[in-house]
């Protein structure tokens, strides 16, 4: 830089020929030329932009034409917010200094982001009374350090907010509204998940930075039946991909600015699952190098959505298999109905829950007549079938809120937790009996299926749960001694047989 100065016509700038310089700008440039820190003069009240050779790698295709313009052509991107500093320090006398600094710069032939924390120390003028006459910046790169505390905090976030979510697309969901925050590194994106039982085996669960996700993904086929040849080449090598250049059309779905210029295609990989369960495709932005952090970065988030994924698709299982088991406790196997430890469950709850107001409990006890004689000619598997059908016969003649259970055999029960009065519970109980009327024929024999049903009303004598099933079942054996096919009341039955 010192033959570069030296080298240069300042007569046509505001400084004029070296020869005629002040003591103060040569003593200033000295002191820059022989410091290996990055230091800048700005001079005078254009604050003409003179620099040291350390300073270089910081000014990337802006050196050398920048060295002796007037800062406001030198740096036109920030020179608004830049003004007031200077002017601050020239006016005041004062040092100041800003801290991670974002500048845009290009050194490696595109734009990139880079940040920096800066000196700003004015220079006086000792003959003119100490008058600030120029500003000495010195300068400190601190991209590295400020990108790895970005990077930390999103994966932090991501982490945390990937916590305790239940399901694969809400995890995704999760850590790419974390990444929207974060465009800086990642302008764009997308979490896909591979489903091969599908018929598009790879299924977009979250986007951020899409204008419009659909339109966007598809342009890059990610809602064809079979992906494209990046994304199929991902899946199965299960290593990254990198798309140096995006097709026009999709740029056109990005709301990011500036437009990336790039993408990293990233397979979901874990130890428990080989293929991989997904792809994260990332885009590339033009303001960032394609340093060999980021790419550790990219990484890092693909890995903590990947194990978040998997975890999300174990505990979905186990989640299933355990409510498939509860289920299958509560359930009868064949029929699907609830078993008798849902209906006593249900209806202890029926009981606790009659106010004073006179409605009651009503508990139906059902038997079906010549079940016996359909297993003992036709086979078990008729009598599965004649069980099933009267299961969906019940379920379809009751209301809705009553609780149809299989208690055993071929018993079933049917609890209306309310009722008022007698003739709500004579037209459920006839059209049961109407309903269940079944005629089966084999070996040249024709059997008939019917149902004798007992009718229990919750009351004084029947104020709990076991005495009112009782009642149910003594009047269900009553209308079978009466022929069947018929219900009976136990309100209704002589004395001794309430007894």
């Amino acid at each position: 830089m010192g033959s570069l100065i030296a080298e240069k016509d300042w007569s046509a700038t505001s400084l004029g020929p070296i020869a005629d310089w002040s003591p103060s700008l040569r003593t200033a440039m000295a002191i820059c030329l022989e410091s290996r820190f990055p230091m800048v003069v700005h001079w005078g009240p254009d604050y003409i932009y003179l620099y040291n050779d350390a300073v270089i790698p910081l000014l990337g295709q802006r050196h050398p034409h920048v060295l002796g313009l007037p800062y406001r052509e030198a740096w036109p991107d920030i020179w608004e917010t830049i003004h007031p500093i200077l002017a601050r320090v020239v006016s005041g006398g004062s040092a100041t200094w800003t801290e991670n600094w974002q500048l845009t710069v290009e050194r490696y032939g595109y734009p990139e982001a880079c940040f920096a924390t800066i000196s700003f120390s004015p220079i006086r003028d000792t003959a003119a009374g100490g008058t600030v006459v120029g500003i000495l910046a010195t300068f400190l790169e601190t991209t590295p350090g400020v990108l790895a505390a970005r990077r930390l905090a999103c994966l932090r976030e991501i982490g945390a907010a990937m916590s305790g979510r239940r399901g694969r697309r809400a995890v995704c969901r999760a850590a790419a509204t974390v990444l929207d925050h974060f465009r800086d590194d990642l302008p764009f994106g997308a979490i896909l998940i591979q489903e091969p039982q599908k018929r598009r085996p790879l299924r977009a669960m979250a986007t951020w930075g899409l204008e419009d996700a659909h339109d966007a993904l598809g342009m890059l086929g990610v809602f064809d039946p079979s992906p494209p040849h990046d994304l199929a080449a991902a899946l199965a090598s299960g290593r990254a991909r990198v798309v140096e250049r995006l097709p026009e059309s999709l740029l056109g779905g990005l709301c990011a600015s500036p437009s990336p210029r790039g993408m990293v295609i990233w397979p979901f990989v874990s130890h428990r699952s080989k293929p991989p369960v997904g792809l994260l495709i990332a885009g590339v932005g033009r303001c960032l190098g394609t340093d060999l952090e980021r790419g550790d970065f990219v990484e890092l988030v693909a890995n903590q959505i990947s194990t978040a994924v998997v975890r999300a698709g174990l505990d979905d299982a186990q989640w299933i298999a355990t409510a498939e088991a509860r289920r299958s406790a509560r359930h009868d196997g064949l029929t699907g109905l609830p078993n008798r430890e849902v209906l006593l469950d249900r209806l202890r709850r029926a009981m606790c829950g009659i106010g004073q107001d006179g409605d009651r409990v009503c508990l139906l006890f059902m038997d079906l007549d010549g079940f016996k004689a359909v297993n003992d000619t036709l086979g078990h598997q008729a009598g599965d079938d004649v069980l099933c059908e009267v299961a969906l016969t019940l379920t379809q003649t009751v209301s809705r809120g009553d609780t149809v259970a299989r208690i055993a055999g071929d018993e079933f029960a049917i609890l209306r937790p309310v009722v008022a009065g007698m003739a709500p519970v004579r037209a459920l109980a006839d059209s049961l009996v109407r309903a269940v009327n079944l005629t089966k024929s084999g070996y040249g024999q024709v059997i008939s299926v019917t149902a004798s049903i007992g009718v229990a009303l919750s009351g004084e004598a029947l104020s709990d749960s076991g005495r009112l099933m009782m009642a149910a079942d003594t009047a269900m054996y009553e209308a079978k001694r009466s022929g069947g096919g018929r219900y009976a009341i136990f309100d209704e039955l002589s004395p001794e047989l309430r007894s």
